[in-house]
């Protein structure tokens, strides 16, 4: 990317990834946001090996669908290494949750219809597990 540095108003947070042709045969893949996002002003750009992007898209909505983009990418390839970049205003970096999620297709529908695919379903949650013993 040309302008990627961070600034006093705003910070990159990249990650790369791999997709394979074959897992786009069981998975959809989705930016997932919390509901604050719309207010967070962050932007958020995807590009692969094969091809760079320097437009920033506005991250407003809560589900973004990925799918389009990989298809067409890998339309010729069997395999290729993405990288995400969110551009996150460092005074609503709070406001920032977002996930990329692989969901199995069969059970992407019923998600979808049921209302159910929420950022809060995905993030990291304490557990607690009580285990018993006993011996003879």
């Amino acid at each position: 990317m040309t302008n990627h540095s961070n600034d006093e108003k705003s910070l990159w947070l990249c990650k790369n990834f791999r997709v394979y042709k074959k897992s786009l045969e069981n998975y959809d893949y989705y930016l997932i946001s919390d509901e604050s996002i719309k207010s967070s002003n962050a932007y958020w750009i995807l590009e692969s090996l094969n091809r760079t992007n320097d437009n920033e898209e506005r991250l407003d909505r809560e589900i973004i669908d990925l799918n389009p983009f990989f298809n067409n990418d890998l339309e010729n390839s069997s395999e290729n290494i993405y990288f995400i970049h969110f551009n996150v205003p460092k005074n609503n970096i709070n406001d920032f949750k977002t996930v990329l999620v692989a969901i199995p297709k069969n059970i992407t529908n019923d998600l979808m219809s049921n209302n159910q695919l929420k950022y809060d379903y995905f993030k990291v949650q304490d557990v607690n597990f009580v285990m018993k013993m006993s011996y003879k």
